[in-house]
């Protein structure tokens, strides 16, 4: 089995054809797992209504905390 981990933070258009082009892969065995760094767009929707798809939440964006701990 191949995992495909796709990140995302409110890309729902790049999601989408992320997870086609995961689909259309010619070999069969692939998970795919979509990770949620907090969006606000339609990406849960998506991903809970997308067959296939094991759908992480981040529920905070940590972008901001993390710039913090790199410019310390």
């Amino acid at each position: 089995m191949v995992s495909a981990v796709i990140t995302t933070h409110n890309r729902v258009g790049l999601l989408v054809k992320a997870i086609e082009s995961v689909k259309a892969q010619t070999y069969s065995d692939i998970e795919i797992i979509v990770v949620d760094d907090a969006s606000d767009d339609d990406t849960e929707r998506i991903c809970r209504n997308t067959k296939g798809i094991n759908y992480i939440r981040i529920k905070k964006n940590q972008k901001e905390e993390i710039m913090q701990e790199i410019l310390e």
